[in-house]
């Protein structure tokens, strides 16, 4: 890295000085004069051999000097140029390198610390055990027996009889240079042994994230494969549903000609009780805090803002006896987004009623009646707080064409707003309120009683 800093700085330069002599040159040519440049400064490669060579000291600044007075300007930036050069190679640069060499011994030194630091124990340990203890000239009564015995060893150690022992005195014997090589040698390789131990016990720890890698992959192909099947037996059982439905509404049609909302509801309620499981969930709500604690339910907005929250009353349905519910407005909210109406059986809770296929509703914000579509049309004034909204269904409903149809009326503090005439659903009507803005809080009373309107004219 420091000699691409180096070389970067060198070619920084020598553009620098011969496009400051070749400027000097054209300005000559202009003027009509012929001069000659320094030879160092003449091109691009000369500039970068002085710049490399005054490194060293074989440049003389006097090399970049012109005598023609025209290029008085660019000798003086040249030497600046050049002055600037060698205060940045010989200073910044070399600086540069030293704390370079630096940052690398101070690397090497911390990686062989622990290594340095046993040597020095093991040097001062010798150093202790194998030099005499008292000073002079008191340790002469301890050298004297010592050289003697350093004789009498060399000496015996030319009899092959007398060789001694060479595991007690090199073995662990404390006092002995050998021992503590000995010594020395068993740390290494114990500390080598700590660095392989740690690396097995890591690649054994690999070795069981793997297996246990490879028994959560076998449980999820075991998953998948049970979906599948529970997939394609869900598939065979809709088709056998479907054939079992159609059976039993052509057998219906066949038997009476089906006049009645609640005659519909329970031919359709006895097919899904064969065809599938009834569900007997009383109340459907998602959003909403449903409360039944009082005389009457109260229902209140309990989500965000861009959220539609529904309740769908399944223990109510519409029919003879009980054609006509009301919603009392407690609490108008922060928009009024409070919609009532009917709902077939299932309704997406994520919608307000009338907005999707089968539904019908009256929206008080804007005082729209919705049917089928997120378009609604004009029916009366918006409503406010404390106003009751009623929702019936005229169960003298005709048939039109194969499909069984109905009117439904709203109503406004018990005056009649207006009707429409829409498909009845083959599992039946229910009573759905829904609510869109923060604060909105409804009492509902289900199960009321309307005058049959047989003279009613439904809107279009």
């Amino acid at each position: 890295s420091f000699m691409a800093i180096l070389g970067v700085a060198l070619l920084a330069f020598a553009l620098a000085i011969s496009g400051v002599y070749s400027a000097g040159e054209y300005t000559a040519e202009y003027r009509n004069r012929s001069i000659s440049l320094p030879l160092s400064v003449n091109g691009l490669w000369p500039s970068l051999q002085t710049m490399y060579w005054s490194l060293y000291g074989h440049i003389d600044y006097r090399d970049l000097t012109s005598e023609d007075e025209v290029l008085l300007p660019e000798t003086v930036v040249g030497r600046a140029l050049f002055a600037f050069w060698l205060l940045v190679s010989l200073i910044v640069l070399l600086n540069m390198l030293i704390a370079l060499v630096s940052e690398a011994f101070d690397r090497v030194r911390k990686e062989n610390a622990d290594l340095v630091w046993n040597l020095a124990v093991s040097d001062i340990v010798r150093d202790v055990n194998t030099s005499p203890s008292l000073p002079l000239p008191f340790n002469l009564f301890y050298i004297l027996p010592f050289l003697a015995l350093q004789i009498c060893e060399k000496c015996s150690s030319h009899d092959p009889q007398q060789i001694p022992d060479q595991s007690n005195t090199c073995g662990t014997n404390p006092e002995n240079p050998m021992a503590i090589k000995r010594m020395i040698k068993l740390y290494r390789k114990a500390k080598t042994k700590d660095s392989v131990a740690s690396i097995a016990e890591e690649k054994e720890q690999k070795e069981i994230i793997q297996s246990h890698l490879e028994t959560v992959s076998e449980k999820l192909e075991h998953m998948k494969s049970q979906m599948l099947r529970l997939h394609g037996q869900m598939k065979r059982t809709n088709s056998k549903r479907n054939r079992l439905r159609t059976q039993k509404d052509t057998k219906a049609k066949t038997d009476e000609d089906v006049t009645d909302g609640t005659a519909i509801a329970e031919i359709n309620s006895e097919t899904e009780t064969d065809t599938e499981e009834e569900d007997n969930e009383p109340v459907r709500y998602e959003r909403v805090k449903y409360d039944e604690s009082g005389p009457n339910e109260t229902i209140s907005y309990k989500g965000k803002t861009a959220a539609v929250g529904c309740c769908q009353f399944l223990n109510s349905p519409m029919s003879r006896k009980f054609n006509y519910f009301e919603v009392v407005i407690k609490d108008y909210g922060k928009h009024g987004r409070i919609g009532v109406g009917l709902t077939p059986r299932k309704y997406p809770l994520h919608r307000m009623p009338g907005w999707n296929k089968g539904s019908v509703a009256f929206h008080c914000d804007n005082g729209k009646l919705y049917h089928e579509k997120g378009k609604g049309i004009e029916m009366a004034s918006p409503a406010q707080q404390d106003v009751v909204i009623g929702c019936g269904i005229n169960t003298g409903f005709s048939s039109k064409g194969t499909e069984n149809t109905a009117v439904v009326f709203f109503t406004r503090n018990g005056q009649l707003l207006g009707s429409r005439r829409v498909n009845f659903p083959k599992a039946g009507f229910y009573p759905t309120v829904g609510l869109h803005s923060e604060g909105e809080k409804v009492e509902v009373h289900l199960k009321r009683k309307w005058e049959l309107l047989e003279d009613l004219e439904p809107g279009e």
